[in-house]
């Protein structure tokens, strides 16, 4: 029996790969083909970013970040990058966190990363 609410854990974060491409992107999308859930791993409190590849400056996808207590996250920014979006969000604690991307029509994730701060390496 299940005594907790918690996220089902998984094997790996994007905070510790880095980056993922279409490989590992396949396997966190939804059977709809639509929505993308995303563990970003245990992030320490300040300030991310992330970078989204494949949906194109026309096709602004939808944010969610999660907390792993699910509780929302506000003060998520969105802005075109080049050949995709960048995703900025600052963390007040540490903790586990998820990002949950619906992308529209067939749109597909091609690439993920979390970008070190500037000055950080």
């Amino acid at each position: 029996m299940k005594e907790d609410c918690a996220f089902y854990p998984l094997p790996f974060a994007l905070a510790l790969d880095g980056a993922w491409g279409t490989e590992t992107l396949g396997r966190l999308r939804s059977a709809s083909g639509e929505t993308y859930f995303l563990p970003l791993g245990t992030l320490s409190p300040g300030e991310h970013r992330v970078l989204l590849q494949g949906p194109g400056p026309t096709a602004r996808p939808c944010i969610e970040l999660i907390g792993g207590d699910f509780e929302y996250l506000d003060g998520v920014e969105l802005e075109p990058e080049q050949g995709g979006w960048r995703l900025r969000f600052r963390t007040q604690a540490a903790g586990e966190l998820f990002l949950r991307v619906k992308v529209p029509g067939s749109t597909e994730l091609t690439r993920i990363e979390m970008v070190a701060k500037e000055g950080v390496p």
